[in-house]
C-alpha cells in the first residue's frame, strides 16, 4: 500500500483542540490584556500609582507591625 503513494503531505497536521488548552490560552490572552491596560494607565497616572504604591506598602506595614508585636507571647531567647 505504501509502494502507490505518489504524492507528499500538502497540509499542515493540526492538533486536536483540547478544552484546557483553549481555556488556557484564553486565560493567557485575558491576563496579557489586563497587564497591558494595567501598565497603560500605570503610565496615564504616574502620581496616583505613586500614592497607591505608598499606601499599600504603609498598610502592609502596619498589619506587620501589630503582628509582630504580639505581647502575649513570652519569648525567651
Amino acid at each position: 500500500m505504501a509502494d502507490k503513494l505518489t504524492a507528499g503531505f500538502t497540509g499542515d497536521v493540526e492538533e486536536p483542540a483540547n478544552d484546557l488548552t483553549t481555556r488556557a490560552k484564553g486565560a493567557a490572552t485575558a491576563v496579557k490584556d489586563e497587564v497591558g491596560a494595567l501598565a497603560v494607565t500605570a503610565r496615564d497616572h504616574s502620581t496616583a500609582t505613586g500614592v497607591t504604591f505608598a499606601l499599600v506598602a504603609a498598610v502592609a506595614f502596619g498589619v506587620g507591625y501589630v503582628l509582630g508585636a504580639n505581647p502575649t507571647k513570652r519569648r525567651y531567647f
